[in-house]
């Protein structure tokens, strides 16, 4: 793609993670009654049912088997991974935060690719972070300094102890923005976690990758979880740099990810509510209609073969028609994520899977803030992103 020239409530910790066990146990036959304690936490009554639409499917999808990690599979192998991460973007974009209809028309129009509506908002807006976008256990231990700034970018220990102490004792560290997201992304680790099991490797380690952070909600649940994580850590890249002072979760810089000679080879990579964003300018990148299919195509060349893409996004399930909401985000719609999704398989079987929030009533919120978590195993080559961008 080229631009034209412009003229003039949910606890994560691995083995009580109720809801995703209640899930297996459904799709395998059993039942799953929980914990007096796990109740106790929520002020439930012993008894209490589990809503069997928490993680809901294609209603013709009867089984759930999850494909092996092991990665000697038939991934066709990227020869040159330097190259291929520079050619996704184009080098000519304008900063944002910027009216995007006042582009040129030739990249204006390019934000209504795969049954997407333009942007109709008009004007330009700037980052607008506010404390609903961080979990109110991390407020004490996170400066605010402006909507535009957002917070000092300074992860403290007390901070991180602070979240997976709060996780442990069953409290929901979701971000109020993002209502059950802890839920969700707790739910996706336990199916990588279960895939990891199907190795019958004991002593494989996995390298995980948190991709966009305000605060390190994900990144707690990560360390919370089952997971066997590479030297106990769990990395994160942003585009705006991080002072971490535990050693349990390691910064690297995205452009220091990008200019390596070879893929970094995780295993895993989450997102949820970042990717959306990519590319409208709003947190002054550089504007790019197809912003999220490059930064689906980079992360896609950083994962191992057969690695696992957690993705959670804003996603409009009532119809076809996706939109963006002038420089805020995407809303998507399924033809946009067949492309996001072209180099990987659902991991989950057949058919489209998404793990809802808890008591999901089966309709769909076409508000940003319904952000299910969509999890693919990366089975293709980069090609059909290097078509999609015209790379």
């Amino acid at each position: 793609m080229k631009f034209a020239e412009e003229k003039g409530s949910f606890i994560c910790v691995s083995s009580l993670c109720l809801s995703s066990l209640f899930f297996f146990a459904m799709i395998r036959g059993a039942q799953v009654e929980p914990s007096s304690s796990w109740m106790r936490r929520r002020g439930l009554s012993e008894g209490t049912a589990l809503d069997p639409k928490t993680i809901v499917f294609k209603q013709e999808v009867q089984q759930v088997k999850l494909k092996s990690m092991s990665h000697s599979g038939d991934v066709v192998k990227t020869t040159n991974y330097n190259e291929i991460m520079k050619s996704l973007r184009p080098q000519n974009a304008p900063l944002g935060p910027i009216n995007l209809s006042t582009l040129p028309k030739e990249t204006y129009e390019q934000f209504g690719e795969y049954n997407f509506e333009k942007p109709v908002m008009k004007g330009k807006v700037g980052a607008s972070i506010n404390m609903a976008q961080i979990p109110p256990q991390a407020g004490p231990f996170m400066k605010f300094i402006d909507s535009d700034r957002g917070f000092e970018g300074k992860w403290s220990k007390d901070l991180l102890n602070a979240l997976m102490n709060a996780d442990k004792k069953g409290e929901d560290i979701s971000p109020p923005q993002y209502p059950n997201a802890a839920f969700e992304i707790c739910t996706g680790l336990k199916l990588l976690n279960e895939a990891m099991e199907s190795k019958h490797d004991e002593e494989a380690t996995l390298k995980v990758l948190v991709a966009g952070s305000i605060s390190p909600w994900v990144e707690s649940l990560v360390l919370n979880s089952d997971l066997n994580l590479h030297n106990g850590k769990v990395h994160v890249t942003d585009y705006n740099p991080l002072e971490i002072e535990d050693p349990r979760i390691e910064f690297v810089s995205m452009e220091d990810l990008k200019a390596s000679a070879r893929s970094p080879g995780f295993d895993a990579i989450i997102s949820f509510s970042s990717i959306e964003h990519d590319g409208l300018g709003r947190y002054g990148d550089p504007v790019n209609p197809q912003g999220d299919i490059a930064a689906m195509a980079e992360y896609h060349s950083m994962l191992k073969d057969h690695g696992v893409m957690v993705l959670g996004v804003p996603y409009n399930c009532k119809n076809s028609v996706g939109y963006t909401a002038a420089n805020y985000h995407r809303v998507y719609n399924m033809a946009r994520l067949n492309v996001m999704f072209c180099g990987f398989d659902n991991t989950l079987g057949d058919g489209m899977a998404r793990i809802n929030p808890p008591n999901w009533d089966g309709k769909c919120d076409i508000s940003w803030q319904y952000q299910p978590v969509f999890i693919y195993e990366k089975t293709k080559s980069i090609d059909c992103y290097l078509d999609a961008l015209g790379a």
